[in-house]
């Protein structure tokens, strides 16, 4: 994967679910296994689309949570009046499949760097893109903070 720019019109694919893996009571990490998949890169994204037996179609945007190199990865938090969310958390099994779009994204993406201290925070909203930042510096110890804290997510690195 030395090279996961996605150059032309992205087409729909039909992904199998490879797992799914409950993080908390309404928070789901979904490990998708694409056929056709470029790679990706810390900070894209990607879209994911539900067909209903009626033909309705409800489509969404999903931060990709997994560190380049890694199965290609979504964290998502139900949200109890969503289109979408209550059957990614609730419904979904390994096995089934999704049909997405991606990556998507290239103007701000990170790029591997070695840092001597790093410290990166984010709030309960906008957790999803931070994992894979700072999974591309090397081995990243995690620190989760309740939610009633300050922050609610704190990563931080040091050399070894």
């Amino acid at each position: 994967m030395e090279t996961t720019a996605v150059r032309g019109r992205l087409t729909w694919q039909a992904a199998t679910v490879a797992s799914v893996t409950r993080e908390t009571a309404s928070v789901v990490t979904i490990e998708l296994d694409p056929p056709h998949w470029p790679g990706h890169r810390a900070g894209q994204h990607l879209d994911v689309r539900l067909t209903a037996d009626d033909g309705y179609t409800a489509e969404r945007e999903y931060s990709i949570a997994s560190a380049p190199g890694e199965p290609v990865a979504i964290t998502v938090e139900r949200l109890e009046d969503g289109e979408v969310s209550p059957y990614l958390t609730g419904e979904l099994r390994a096995g089934d499949e999704l049909e997405l779009r991606g990556p998507v994204g290239g103007y701000f993406v990170w790029e591997p760097v070695r840092a001597e201290n790093l410290v990166h925070g984010s709030d309960q909203q906008s957790c999803s893109p931070c994992h894979p930042a700072v999974m591309i510096i090397g081995h990243v110890p995690a620190v989760h903070v309740p939610p009633d804290h300050a922050a609610s997510r704190l990563a931080a690195a040091r050399p070894a």
